[in-house]
């Protein structure tokens, strides 16, 4: 039942919520395909979303368009770490300091400790939240990155 009213409600709000606060596409998506509808104060495009100056992208991938010619991202979201989701060139290439990251760690779901501090050494976040570690030890990524001085590990219960 709550998950019904979720889809029904929830989804749908979150939505308006989103074109009421003015969304619009960005500029650079070349001449690949986008979908997009008016919105009282733009656009809306697919996997690149722009709040006023605030740039979001989710799952950015280098294979459709090129991401040199685009102002760097304040918000990249991965949804996982398929190639087809999580492409580095795309990353690196919209990416300013890298802050945070919410990086999911529960096998046999998710990534291992390991993995997880394999992406840690490759986007280098200033601070890393392991997440989803119901039963995997978030103390094991403290370990693996107690050298690395650059990244904060920050284990909250999530």
């Amino acid at each position: 039942m709550v998950r019904s009213v979720a889809k029904r409600y929830i989804i749908p709000m979150l939505l308006v919520l989103t074109v009421t606060m003015g969304v619009s596409a960005m500029d650079g998506a070349g001449s690949f395909a986008s979908d997009s509808f008016a919105t009282p104060s733009g656009k809306l495009a697919t996997l690149a979303i722009q709040l006023g100056n605030f740039k979001i992208h989710v799952d950015p991938q280098t294979r459709y368009t090129d991401y040199t010619k685009w102002e760097k991202a304040d918000l990249i979201l991965i949804t996982h770490e398929h190639g087809d989701h999580l492409d580095m060139n795309a990353i690196k290439a919209l990416s300013g300091p890298l802050d945070v990251a919410f990086l999911p760690m529960n096998q046999p779901y998710t990534m291992t400790p390991e993995q997880v501090a394999e992406v840690v050494r490759l986007i280098r976040p200033k601070i890393v939240y392991p997440y989803r570690y119901s039963s995997t030890n978030p103390r094991d990524l403290e370990k693996l990155l107690e050298k690395d001085t650059y990244t904060e590990v920050r284990i909250r219960k999530f």
